[in-house]
């Protein structure tokens, strides 16, 4: 998770996070700790936390998280 924390945070220097969703294969824990460093680092809470869609679990893995994001210059 420190990966795509530091990705977000290179990705985004010099724009700003309008909104974004967390998605996990069967880890709701594991979401809710991806949107409270989520909230530090962008200031806003996640427009919706969801199960990630079965096909996609069943290649990323049970307990698997993602986080979609839209960017705004």
């Amino acid at each position: 998770m420190n990966k795509i924390y530091d990705h977000i945070l290179k990705i985004g220097r010099g724009k700003t996070v309008w909104n974004y969703i967390i998605l996990h294969a069967h880890n709701l824990e594991g979401a809710q700790k991806a949107e409270e460093k989520m909230i530090q680092i962008t200031g806003k809470k996640a427009v919706s936390v969801v199960n990630i869609s079965p096909v996609i679990g069943m290649h990323a893995g049970n307990g698997a998280i993602a986080i979609s994001l839209l960017l705004t210059n």
